[in-house]
């Protein structure tokens, strides 16, 4: 339904970075992070002079989650804290609590040692805005972390 809404939503269609954005997050969810990295990036290019700053958080976030699932850990980096600028500039507590879980996964992934500040941030966040599966999602990347670190001294 993804395809054929993308066939009807051609030129100057309104939805159209709403749309590319589903199409990533399909993408993302085949395991096809290339696919979703270019839609991702086309809804980002869709937004770039319209004054949705929600959408373009999305777009940031989506760019980050498909760098990072295509091994560009590096890439995704920026990409992720972009978003978490445009969120904290909305003062969205659930989509901040997931920048930060994010960045943590980034982190995480290029052995940085600054892993854990940002699974903290994101149990901060989601516990003041009482986001509970948020919040036992940075609690258990924390537990892990822990184990991780545990196990390699």
């Amino acid at each position: 339904s993804l395809a054929a809404a993308a066939d009807r939503c051609v030129a100057a269609c309104p939805q159209a970075a709403s749309l590319r954005l589903l199409q990533a997050r399909a993408a993302l969810a085949g395991k096809r992070p290339q696919e979703a990295l270019a839609h991702a990036d086309a809804a980002l290019k869709l937004l770039h002079d319209r004054n949705e700053a929600g959408e373009t958080g999305n777009a940031w976030r989506m760019i980050a989650a498909a760098r990072l699932a295509a091994g560009d850990a590096a890439g995704a980096l920026p990409a992720a804290e972009a978003a978490l600028d445009i969120d904290r500039r909305l003062a969205l507590p659930e989509k901040i609590a997931r920048d930060w879980l994010l960045i943590g996964d980034i982190r995480q992934k290029v052995g940085a040692g600054d892993t854990a500040a940002a699974y903290r941030r994101a149990l901060e966040v989601a516990n003041a805005a009482a986001l509970t599966v948020i919040a036992g999602t940075a609690t258990q990347a924390l537990a892990e972390l822990g184990k991780s670190n545990a196990t390699s001294r």
